[in-house]
């Protein structure tokens, strides 16, 4: 999520239209933030400080608030002066679990002249990814959607009592389990934002958690934890898959535009077997002897991206996010705090996580989103390999099958040679917030999300349209 964030500083500043209070009032009004105010559908919140804060570096003074949203989610709120503020206000989604407070992540917003909040989700975070599900009971709601919506409503509050100005226009932002809050917010609380950006949304996360990770862990890694793959390994099936998917749109440019089109044959990669069973398990969907858990594993075009990364070194994220899960995972009974990879069985996956995906995923109903004008902008890295792209991609099949004119509130981009939130061969800067801004304020919807390869730049196009090379252009496919 961190490399999103300064994307904010492309939302212009050019919106205000009523009047701004008297600078001198500005530092009171602050101070008050809180005082004598209530919020919509009976939510309870406490202003624990709200305070000037000077200038420091980039970021410019700015009125923060911080405070508790019963029963325990804390949030922060940035307010650039009263003169700088665009009538834009936006939240930032938390990334993994959450569980942190994050107030610098409201920073480009105080630059760019946007209020912006943020929250910990309702959880105080643990060194062990997924421990505070069984020590802290009772927050997995506000983890799984409520949090996002109460720290809206009070924050628009507090902004508003602040200026005593009307807030203009609503965003939210947010990659990982933030993108997964945002697609929530369009579903569950469609009036909360004007526009919402996110990438590489950690929609089943549940699943991930119980089956892919466990399963690509379980492949990759011995029982004590140390890797079976190196990064010479992965090279080779990268080469591999390259020589045998790469070029298929038309000109070979280190990308797998279309991966869903592409089955690799590894058997070129010069592989030992034992290497070629595992680099297999990973691109296979997780199974049980009831069939396939999840639809399929990882893309081929993702071993450049983070196969090194994820799978060829002792600790990694996916790794150290594996046995969590299994210790003390947000489904079912945990293992306990010694139990390893190895301890995990896949037969008992789904009932296991059934209670849970419906308070957790987000659904291709968004008519209420849609019908006041909501617009959502949506990219998918298809070289992630810590939320699969396959999750996405179907929720957006659901979209587009309930919505014949989904084109007209919601794009989604799939982004070829990209890792988890904008990692990957580019490390481009999204220019997506801008993108949403104009979609909302002007009506000018997205046409292509721009990714560049050196100084080439590869356009990609609104799902389910992919890009390819055609006399000497990328253009969309057919």
């Amino acid at each position: 999520m961190l490399r999103l964030l300064p994307a904010l500083v492309l939302i212009v500043t050019t919106a205000c239209t009523t009047p701004a209070p008297g600078a001198g009032s500005f530092g009171s009004a602050c101070a008050a933030a809180g005082t004598d105010l209530s919020y919509a559908e009976g939510i309870t919140a406490t202003v624990a400080t709200a305070e000037i804060v000077p200038a420091a570096g980039e970021v410019p003074e700015h009125c923060r608030v911080t405070g508790t949203i019963d029963p325990s989610v804390r949030f922060t709120l940035k307010l650039p002066l009263a003169a700088a503020w665009n009538q834009r206000f936006a939240v930032i989604g938390c990334a993994s679990t959450c569980g942190y407070e994050q107030g610098e992540e409201c920073d480009p917003g105080v630059l760019s002249g946007v209020a912006t909040a943020t929250s910990d989700a309702g959880h105080r975070a643990t060194d062990d990814l997924f421990r505070w599900a069984v020590e802290q009971p009772g927050t997995f709601d506000d983890w799984a959607f409520r949090s996002t919506h109460v720290t809206a409503v009070v924050a628009k509050a507090l902004t508003e009592q602040v200026y005593a100005r009307p807030i203009g226009h609503s965003y939210f932002t947010g990659c990982s389990n933030g993108g997964r809050q945002g697609l929530i917010q369009a579903q569950r609380y469609p009036a909360d934002f004007d526009g919402i950006q996110v990438d590489s949304p950690a929609l089943d996360a549940l699943g991930h958690a119980a089956a892919s990770w466990p399963w690509t862990v379980g492949a990759a890694f011995t029982p004590d934890g140390a890797a079976r793959l190196t990064r010479e390994t992965v090279d080779a099936v990268s080469r591999t898959v390259m020589a045998q998917c790469d070029g298929r749109d038309g000109i070979a440019d280190g990308l797998v535009a279309d991966p869903l089109s592409c089955t690799p044959d590894l058997g070129a990669a010069g592989l030992t077997p034992d290497q070629r069973d595992i680099a297999e398990r990973l691109y296979a969907a997780p199974t049980n002897s009831a069939g396939p858990i999840l639809p399929r594993g990882l893309l081929p075009g993702s071993e450049s991206v983070e196969w090194a990364e994820q799978f060829a070194t002792d600790r990694s994220f996916v790794a150290e996010s594996a046995r969590s899960a299994i210790r003390y995972a947000l489904y079912g009974p945990p293992l306990g705090a010694e139990a390893q990879v190895a301890d995990w069985s896949p037969e008992d996956v789904p009932a296991r996580v059934a209670g849970y995906r419906a308070a957790a995923d987000a659904t291709a109903n968004l008519d209420a989103f849609r019908a006041r004008g909501g617009k959502l902008l949506v990219t998918v890295p298809l070289g992630d390999t810590v939320v699969s792209p396959i999750a996405t991609l179907s929720w957006m099949d659901r979209v587009q099958a309930h919505h014949p004119d989904a084109d007209d509130f919601v794009r989604l981009f799939a982004l070829p040679g990209i890792g988890h939130c904008w990692g990957g061969h580019y490390g481009a800067t999204p220019q997506t917030i801008q993108q949403l801004v104009s979609w909302v304020e002007q009506g000018t919807a997205p046409d292509t999300v721009d990714l560049w390869f050196g100084d080439r730049r590869v356009p990609t196009f609104p799902y389910p349209r992919t890009t390819v090379y055609r006399e000497g252009s990328y253009v969309p496919s057919a």
